[in-house]
């Protein structure tokens, strides 16, 4: 899936380039787990081509601004992972890329259910995911977010 149509990103499938440059994003605290370089296994499997199945780089204005990753569990259902450039972080962004992201999540996927399990650490994502109207979840003491979609 690739092109803009009426959307304000550009969508590609992941590609190596992609996984290189993200790769050498830096986070800082409380994200500092997000920092791939750093643990070699979180490095091979993140740059490994068989992990890229339904994952995408999004661009804006022709620079690579995040990647969106949809984990999916059965037909009609999937985890959605969402990872913005550091410099991005807290501008707003990260809403706009989210809506979009589910929206193509009903599109490509034909999904039923959307699941998101934001960093409790991270205060912005988890409020992003109160104003998507997430239902708010827990299992075994770990936050998650739940969306439902008809068919």
């Amino acid at each position: 899936m690739t092109g803009r149509g009426d959307s304000m990103y550009h969508w590609d499938w992941m590609k190596n380039e992609h996984a290189l440059a993200v790769a050498e994003w830096t986070y800082d605290a409380p994200l500092t787990h997000l920092n791939i370089q750093e643990d070699e296994n979180a490095l091979d499997h993140f740059l490994n081509p068989f992990n890229w199945r339904n994952r995408f780089a999004v661009f804006k204005e022709e620079a690579l601004i995040g990647y969106v990753d949809f984990r999916l569990k059965s037909e009609a259902e999937a985890e959605v992972y969402l990872q913005l450039h550091p410099e991005l972080l807290g501008q707003g962004e990260g809403i706009h890329l989210a809506r979009e992201a589910m929206g193509i999540s009903r599109k490509q996927y034909d999904l039923m259910l959307l699941i998101a399990r934001p960093d409790p650490d991270f205060a912005p994502a988890v409020r992003l995911c109160e104003k998507l109207d997430g239902k708010r979840k827990t299992n075994q003491e770990k936050l998650y977010y739940e969306w439902t979609f008809t068919r």
